[in-house]
């Protein structure tokens, strides 16, 4: 485990016009988004847990993005403080999120995802 500062990529289900994780529930915000852990009460990422803000080092192919449910939506953060690198990304302790992807969103969709970037 180490410092760093790493871009990453992720999804999120889109619940009561607010970002939840889709494992674990987690509701983002807006602004820094501190990973903690609910089960052994220690920092995170831990390398004996599976907790921290989990991203991948790329996006999946057009076809993936495309055929993800209307409730999800596909970002970009930016992470910090310690973080564990893995085979396809990283878990970090803090992140913020940059940006909001989804290509194939109907107009009720585009306007979820306007209300949930602006707040």
């Amino acid at each position: 485990m180490s410092k760093s500062a790493v871009l990453g990529f992720r999804c999120w289900d889109i619940s009561d016009n607010k970002l939840q994780a889709a494992a674990t529930g987690t509701i983002w915000k807006s602004g820094i988004n501190v990973a903690y852990c609910n089960r052994n009460q220690h920092f995170s990422p831990n390398t004996d847990c599976d907790c921290g803000l989990n991203s991948f080092f790329s996006l999946p192919c057009e076809d993936d993005i495309h055929n993800t449910s209307d409730n999800y939506i596909w970002g970009a953060i930016a992470g910090k403080g310690e973080a564990q690198v893995h085979e396809l990304g990283t878990r970090v302790e803090e992140a913020i999120i940059i940006g909001l992807y989804s290509p194939s969103a109907s107009p009720y969709q585009k306007s979820r995802i306007a209300r949930i970037a602006e707040t």
